[in-house]
C-alpha cells in the first residue's frame, strides 16, 4: 500500500519547510510488539502492545496495550512465568535468578495475535571497580541552578562493550536529569552520547567521565507538586549490544536536527516486532 507522510521541520515558531515522502509500506497486519529487558538486579521486564498500520486514526497508548497474554522467560530451559502487573508491563516474580554471563529469552502467548519468541540475549558481566563522587562548579546552568558535576570512572572490560549511565532524583516515580558530559575523549568517534556510551577509546583500561548538569535540590512533579530533596541516584550499567542498538535507534528517531527518511529499526523478535535486551546495572546514592 502507499501512503504519504507530510513532515515539518519547525524552526523558531514558523514553518520553514516541509517535505512529502511518497513511502511504500509494507504492512503485515497486527503483531504483538514486545520491548523487555533481563538484569540480575531488577529481574525481568516485558512491555507488550500492538502494532498499528502506519495510517488512519490516531491511537493513543492505552488502546494498544495488551494485558491478556502469557509470557515465559527460558534460559537453558523454562525458568518461569512472568506476571501482570498494570497497564502491558509484565515482571518477573521475587527470587526469580538471573545472572551474569547467562542468556535468556521470552516468548509471548495471545490468543488473538499468536506466539512470539525474542532471540536469546546474554547478561552482560558486573561494572568492575565502580566511583562517582558529586560536588558544585560554582557556576549556574542556563536554568539558573547551581551546576552540579558528577565524576565516575570504571575499569573497562577487554573487547567491546556499551554502557548506559543516568542521574535522578533518589525517589521513585522522578525524571532523570538531561546531563552535559565533559571529558577528555572525542565524544563524536568515541560513541559517547549523553546517555550510553560505546567503549570504542578504551579496551580494558579504567574510563572517567564527569556530568555536569543543574540541581537545586528541587523536584517539580507531574501533580505540579514541588519536592525538596538531597539525595541523587546514580546509575552505570553495561548493556548487550541489543540494548545498545535499541537506544541508537531510538536517539535517530529523536534527533531535534530534523526527520530523516522513514527506515526500519533493530528487531530480534520471532513473530512479532520489538527488542529484548538484557543489562547489568550497578547504582550509587549520592548526598549533596
Amino acid at each position: 500500500m502507499k501512503n504519504y507522510i507530510l513532515l515539518f521541520l519547525l524552526i523558531g515558531v514558523s514553518y520553514s519547510c516541509r517535505k512529502v515522502v511518497d513511502y511504500e509500506v509494507d504492512f503485515p497486519g497486527e503483531q504483538l510488539v514486545i520491548i523487555g529487558t533481563v538484569s540480575p538486579n531488577s529481574g525481568a521486564k516485558v512491555y507488550l502492545t500492538r502494532s498499528i498500520a502506519p495510517y488512519g486514526d490516531y491511537q493513543v497508548i492505552e488502546e494498544l496495550m495488551i494485558t491478556d497474554a502469557e509470557v515465559f522467560i527460558y534460559g537453558d530451559s523454562l525458568i518461569g512465568a512472568l506476571e501482570h502487573s498494570r497497564g502491558g508491563l509484565y515482571s518477573s516474580p521475587p527470587g526469580m535468578p538471573f545472572r551474569a554471563g547467562e542468556s535468556y529469552y521470552v516468548e509471548v502467548v495471545h490468543a488473538e495475535l499468536g506466539m512470539a519468541t525474542s532471540a536469546a540475549v546474554k547478561v552482560p558481566e558486573d561494572i568492575q571497580q565502580l566511583d562517582a563522587d558529586l560536588d558544585f562548579t560554582g557556576k549556574l546552568w542556563p536554568s539558573n541552578e547551581p551546576e552540579a558535576r558528577l565524576s565516575f570512572s570504571f575499569q573497562d572490560r577487554p573487547g567491546e562493550n556499551y554502557y548506559t549511565y543516568l542521574v535522578r532524583p533518589n525517589f521513585p516515580g522522578s525524571s532523570f536529569f538531561s546531563v552535559f558530559p565533559v571529558g577528555e575523549k572525542n565524544f563524536e568517534s568515541c560513541g559517547i552520547n549523553n546517555t550510553y556510551m560505546l567503549d570504542t577509546c578504551l579496551d580494558g583500561d579504567v574510563f572517567e567521565l564527569a556530568l555536569h548538569f543543574g540541581l537545586d535540590g528541587r523536584a517539580r512533579l507531574a501533580s505540579g507538586e514541588e519536592r525538596i530533596y538531597n539525595q541523587l541516584r546514580f546509575e552505570l550499567a553495561s548493556v548487550s549490544p541489543e540494548y545498545y542498538q535499541f537506544l541508537t535507534d531510538k536517539q535517530s528517531l529523536e534527533s531535534g536536527l530534523g526527520v530523516a527518511d522513514p527506515k526500519p529499526t533493530f528487531t530480534n523478535i520471532n513473530g512479532g516486532l520489538g527488542v529484548f535486551m538484557a543489562w547489568n546495572e550497578s547504582v550509587r546514592i549520592l548526598r549533596f
